[in-house]
C-alpha cells in the first residue's frame, strides 16, 4: 500500500477500493453473524474489516482524537466491567484456564467486533469515507433485510407450492429464535427512521418512506410465520413504544382528539395482531398451569432429566413453559448462593449446577442471558453491564429529543431491544454479543452527529 489516504480539498480520504471492501466486509458480517456454521468465516471477515480498519482509523483516533467520535462514560465503563470480569474469573472460578479461555472467546473477540464499529463509523463521520454515516447504516440494515425477506419469500413460496403457510418453521437461519433477533433488529431500524420522520421531519437514511413501511410489513409477517413468543412480544413491545413515543411528543403541538385516535388505531392493530399470535402458539393455553408445577423445583424435579410432568388433564407440560420457569428459579437461587460469580462461562450456569445436581442432563443455558451473566460475573457485573446499558440509552434518548436525530432513536431501540431478549433469551453470547457490541459502538458514533439529514 503506497498511499493510505488520497487528499480531497482539506479532507484526506480513504482509498476507494479500500472503502468498497470495508463496507462491503461489513455488511457480508451482518449477513453471516446469524448463519449456521459460519464461525470460521465470521471470524475471518471480522479480523480482515478490523486490520484494515486499524492503520485508515490510527491517524483519526490517536492522541485523543476518538473523543470527538465516542462518548467517554460508556467507555469507561465498558473497560470496568472488562476489569471485573478479569478479576471474577481469577478470583472465583473453579477452572481458570476455561474462564479465561471464554474471555478471550467471547467477551474480547465481541470488544474486537465493536472496535471495528468505533473505526469504521468514525471514518464514515469523519468524512474520510466519501459514504455518509446514514449510507453506511443503510448498507448494513439491507444486509439484515435480504435475511428477512429470503425467509419471507419462502414461506409463501411453501404456501403457494403447498396450500398450506409452514408456521414455526424456517430454512434461512439455524432456528427461529435466532431469526427473530434478526428480524426485530431490522424492525427497530425501521421504526427509528420512520419516527425521525414523522416525529421531527427528519430524514436519514436515503431511502424512500414507503421503504421501510414495506419492511415493518415485512418484519410483521415473519414474526407472525416464526411463532415464537419472545420474538412476537418484542414485535409488540416495539410498536406500542413507538405509539406512545407519537404520543408524547405530539401531545401538545397536534390536535389532542386526532393524535389519541391514531395511537388507539395502532394499539388497536397491535391487540388484534398479539391476539392472534396467542391462539395461533398452543403453549400460551397452559402456561397458567404450568408455573406452580415448574416454580417448585424440589416437588417436581424433572428439569434435572429434561422429562416433563403432567398437566390435570394428562398431558405433558410446554417444554418450553415449564424449563424456563424451573430454571429461572434454579439460576435466582444459584445467584443467592455465590452472588460474587463463579467466573466468566457462557456456560456458567449448567457448570454451577452439576456441581449440585450431578446427575443433571447436559445443560448449558437457563433461557436467560441475564441470569447466565449474573451466575458468571455475580451481582457487581451485573450491576456494570445494566449501567452500561442505561448510559448507552441515555445517549440514545438524548441524541434523538435534543438534536431529532433517527440514530439516537434506534440506538435506544438497539439497547432495549438486547437488553430485553435478554430477560428470556440467552444471547448475551456468542454471534449475538458480538454483532450488538458492534452495532452499539456503530450507533454511539452515529447518535453524536448534530445534524441527521442526509444531504
Amino acid at each position: 500500500m503506497t498511499k493510505i489516504f488520497e487528499s480531497v480539498g482539506t479532507v484526506r480520504r480513504v482509498p476507494l477500493y479500500l472503502e468498497i471492501i470495508l463496507v462491503m466486509v461489513a455488511a457480508s458480517l451482518m449477513f453471516v453473524w446469524s448463519m449456521p456454521n459460519l464461525t470460521g468465516l465470521r471470524n475471518s471477515l471480522l479480523a480482515i474489516n478490523f486490520f484494515i480498519c486499524v492503520p485508515l482509523a490510527w491517524p483519526v483516533l490517536k492522541n485523543g482524537g476518538w473523543r470527538r467520535f465516542f462518548p467517554v462514560l460508556p467507555l469507561k465503563i465498558y473497560v470496568l466491567l472488562t476489569l471485573w470480569i478479569v478479576v471474577c474469573a481469577l478470583l472465583f472460578s473453579d477452572n481458570r484456564v476455561v474462564s479465561f479461555h471464554e474471555i478471550w472467546g467471547q467477551w474480547i473477540r465481541s470488544a474486537l467486533a465493536g472496535a471495528m464499529g468505533l473505526m469504521l463509523a468514525s471514518l464514515s463521520v469523519g468524512h474520510r469515507l466519501r459514504l455518509s454515516s446514514a449510507s453506511v447504516l443503510t448498507v448494513l440494515m439491507l444486509a439484515i433485510f435480504s435475511q428477512v425477506m429470503l425467509h419471507d419469500v419462502d414461506m409463501l413460496w411453501q404456501w403457494v407450492r403447498t396450500g398450506t403457510l409452514p408456521l414455526g418453521e424456517t430454512r434461512i437461519l439455524e432456528s427461529r429464535t435466532v431469526l427473530t433477533y434478526v428480524v426485530n433488529l431490522l424492525l427497530a431500524f425501521s421504526a427509528a427512521e420512520l419516527m425521525g420522520r414523522i416525529l421531527f421531519n427528519r430524514r436519514y437514511m436515503p431511502l424512500p418512506g414507503i421503504f421501510f413501511v414495506f419492511v415493518g410489513v415485512v418484519c410483521i409477517f415473519a414474526s407472525y410465520t416464526l411463532q415464537t413468543r419472545n420474538g412476537m412480544i418484542g414485535t409488540l413491545a416495539l410498536l406500542v413504544s413507538c405509539s406512545l413515543l407519537f404520543w408524547f411528543v405530539k401531545r401538545k403541538a397536534t390536535n389532542n382528539i386526532l393524535v389519541a385516535s391514531l395511537v388507539l388505531l395502532v394499539l388497536s392493530g397491535v391487540t388484534t395482531l398479539g391476539w392472534f399470535a396467542y391462539k395461533a402458539d398452543p403453549r400460551w393455553g397452559s402456561l397458567l398451569e404450568t408455573v406452580p408445577i415448574a416454580w417448585d423445583t424440589q416437588g417436581h424435579q424433572e428439569w434435572i432429566h429434561r422429562q416433563y410432568p403432567l398437566l390435570a388433564d394428562g398431558n405433558p407440560v410446554s417444554g418450553s413453559n415449564y424449563e424456563r420457569i424451573a430454571w429461572a428459579k434454579e439460576a435466582l437461587l444459584q445467584i443467592a448462593r455465590e452472588p460474587i460469580g463463579v467466573g466468566y462461562n457462557r456456560s456458567a450456569f449448567g457448570v454451577a449446577l452439576k456441581k449440585i445436581h450431578p446427575d443433571l442432563v447436559e445443560t448449558a443455558h437457563s433461557h436467560s442471558g441475564i441470569l447466565d451473566f449474573t451466575i458468571a460475573n455475580g451481582i457487581p457485573g451485573l450491576i456494570i453491564f445494566i449501567a452500561l446499558l442505561w448510559v448507552c440509552f441515555q445517549q440514545g434518548l438524548l441524541s434523538f429529543f435534543k438534536n431529532h436525530s433517527p440514530q439516537g432513536l434506534l440506538l435506544a431501540f438497539i439497547v432495549t431491544g438486547f437488553f430485553g431478549r435478554s430477560l428470556v433469551d440467552s444471547n448475551i453470547r456468542d454471534h449475538m454479543l458480538e454483532q450488538f457490541v458492534f452495532l452499539l459502538c456503530v450507533m454511539l458514533v452515529f447518535s453524536l452527529e448534530r445534524d441527521s439529514s442526509e444531504s
